[in-house]
């Protein structure tokens, strides 16, 4: 049994076609990457398939349930961390996380060791009595990650994770997804491109709400081309280091390259990284397709 599978799916708001006649298939813990400028339609999509959204037309099935007849019993199997972190300010971490382990339904003792266990996991347990409306908004992110992780979800969907957290916190997260790709099927947008190479996962393309492309990372290479990347690195550029990136466009701690096609790109990263920038991201700007 497919763990996801969507047919024909469109989604409109009013005469707006938000998702366009998508159609996909994902079986369990396949890990599925979104990607797409910003308007690409990916958080959209991921609202379909949690269910939050329903279709204007077409049918998507989630572990064999159609999301057309979803009720709370999604809460179930599906973890979903949206752009909204989906927290109550006035509440502590702790009373956070075991108000949602209640709707989950899980025993209070088991709540408070796994509570404890991602927290410290995300290097956040000090945040433990903390109320949210005083944290910043990569810890809160890291707290709604561990929310939707809390009851083990058989479905994970994730709305641009990494967006505010530090790169340490970043590299966590990569390495749990892994971890749960054992038994987890994964649905994570991003506009990170480095993103693509770090997750092994299968991609799919989107753009103006259609799918341009589906499949492997070097199936989706080739479709890419005059990119224009922003590699961020640690600290503002020197004059020299400047001077060394002169054909790229270069303000404070930030690259700009327009690149032929992607695959060009891990060579100007090794040109930079022997400059001693750590880079903390690379994203993308614009890029056009070659259809």
């Amino acid at each position: 049994m497919y763990a996801i599978e969507l047919y024909n799916v469109t989604k409109k708001f009013n005469n707006f076609t938000a998702i366009d006649n998508i159609s996909f298939k994902l079986k369990k813990k396949d890990m599925l990457i979104l990607i797409g400028p910003n308007g690409a339609g990916k958080t959209t999509l991921e609202r379909l398939i949690s269910g939050l959204y329903l279709p204007t037309s077409g049918d998507i099935f989630v572990l064999g349930k159609n999301t057309k007849i979803f009720s709370n019993y999604r809460n179930s199997f599906i973890g979903y961390v949206g752009e909204n972190y989906a927290l109550y300010d006035n509440l502590t971490v702790k009373s956070n996380l075991l108000f949602f382990s209640s709707l989950y339904k899980l025993d209070p003792n088991i709540s408070n060791d796994r509570i404890e266990a991602l927290l410290k996991e995300f290097n956040a347990i000090e945040f433990l009595n903390t109320k949210v409306g005083n944290l910043s908004r990569g810890t809160k992110q890291k707290i709604a990650i561990c929310r939707a992780l809390l009851f083990e979800p058989r479905v994970l969907i994730l709305d641009e994770p990494t967006a505010f957290l530090d790169p340490n916190s970043a590299e966590i997260l990569r390495r749990k997804l892994i971890e749960l790709k054992k038994n987890t099927t994964i649905i994570y947008a991003t506009q990170r491109l480095d993103e693509l190479t770090r997750l092994n996962g299968k991609i799919l393309l989107l753009n103006k709400g259609r799918k341009v492309a589906f499949g492997n990372l070097e199936e989706i290479l080739h479709i890419l081309n005059g990119i224009e990347v922003e590699i961020v690195v640690a600290r503002n550029l020197s004059k020299e280091e400047i001077r060394a990136l002169s054909d790229f466009y270069v303000y404070n701690n930030r690259i700009v390259i327009k690149l032929k096609r992607l695959a060009d790109l891990p060579k100007i990263v090794k040109e930079i990284s022997n400059l001693n920038l750590p880079i903390l991201t690379i994203n993308y700007i614009n890029y056009e397709l070659n259809l």
